[in-house]
């Protein structure tokens, strides 16, 4: 089943998810808004997990998966070693949430078993894309034995496995079962208005949020298909079109929005006059746009990304899905 002409509504979600990621992790708005960031905490990234296991291609030749497998594991390795060892030596300076003591074992700890910050989802994405593909690659195996099989893995692997929880992996599983149903998910019957009825009667009647929970579910999949249905009817504007450009490059906002979340930290003081800090977060998220945008720029210029890729990873504003 091709998704090639779905990507429009595809990278919409993925744009407005990955901006929801960089405002809700910024440490001074969300301490302001616990309630609102323990809801959207039940989706963004699970959304993000859902729409990665739907578009995972299981029927690559094995050259093919390792080269994209690559794509995830090199800037992985490179960005959270970066990370921890900067909040391991700067944190303190910045007042980093998370801590690293800058113990080699720890540091090797981590980034196989433990990962610090957002790269918690590339961790995941390469566990989930290796145990379903190899399951997968299995002869005669039927589409459902495929995702239950890979799922029993990886429930059990996560039981050891510090850093890979079953409540994420679960959405990429149910992604991946959707797209073996051979459903089209962003013109299915999910992606419709009504769901925001749906988002809105669960934030009403439930303060209930874990992503494991019923209502966490039902937040992950009415909030797609409402971001879907959204693209559908929404003129083709700037507006549109911005949000779609940042949902194709939203592999470089989660590499880079993790050190730049830090340093948006040293500006607070500058906002006090705003005591509700909705000024500075969106001051602080285009800033993380712009910044992890023109990083990522730089990076193919000077071929690092091809170096640790093999591919140049930005996406062009009028690029065509």
């Amino acid at each position: 089943m091709s998704v090639k002409q779905y990507y429009g509504e595809i990278d919409y979600a993925k744009g407005i998810l990955i901006t929801l990621m960089v405002m809700f992790h910024l440490g001074h708005f969300n301490n302001q808004y616990p309630e609102m960031t323990s809801c959207v905490y039940s989706f963004h990234m699970s959304g993000f997990l859902l729409l990665s296991g739907y578009l995972f291609t299981y029927q690559k030749e094995i050259d093919a998966f390792c080269s994209n497998v690559r794509r995830l594991v090199v800037p992985y390795i490179v960005f959270e070693l970066l990370y921890l060892l900067g909040i391991g030596y700067l944190g303190k300076y910045f007042g980093a949430s998370n801590a690293f003591d800058g113990n080699i074992a720890q540091l090797i700890y981590n980034i196989l078993s433990k990962p610090s910050g957002t790269y918690w989802y590339l961790h995941t994405l390469i566990l989930c894309s290796l145990i379903y593909y190899f399951v997968s690659s299995i002869r005669k195996i039927s589409d459902a034995g495929a995702v239950v099989t890979a799922g029993i893995m990886l429930f059990l692997i996560s039981l050891v496995v510090e850093g890979l929880h079953w409540e994420n992996v679960m959405y990429f599983m149910l992604g991946a079962a959707i797209r073996r149903m051979h459903i089209n998910l962003p013109d299915s019957m999910l992606a419709s208005w009504y769901c925001l009825i749906g988002v809105v009667a669960i934030i009403l009647f439930t303060d209930d949020y874990e992503r494991f929970s019923i209502s966490g579910m039902g937040l992950t999949f009415m909030v797609v298909g409402f971001l879907f249905a959204a693209y559908k009817y929404m003129p083709d504007n700037v507006v549109s079109k911005i949000i779609c450009y940042v949902g194709r490059n939203s592999l470089a906002i989660l590499l880079f929005s993790p050190i730049l979340t830090i340093l948006t930290k040293s500006y607070v003081s500058l906002f006090r006059f705003d005591q509700t800090a909705i000024l500075w977060m969106i001051v602080s998220v285009i800033m993380v746009h712009v910044l992890s945008l023109i990083s990522i720029k730089l990076a193919d210029l000077t071929h690092i990304s091809q170096i640790m890729t093999g591919k140049k990873l930005y996406r062009n504003y009028n690029e065509d899905n």
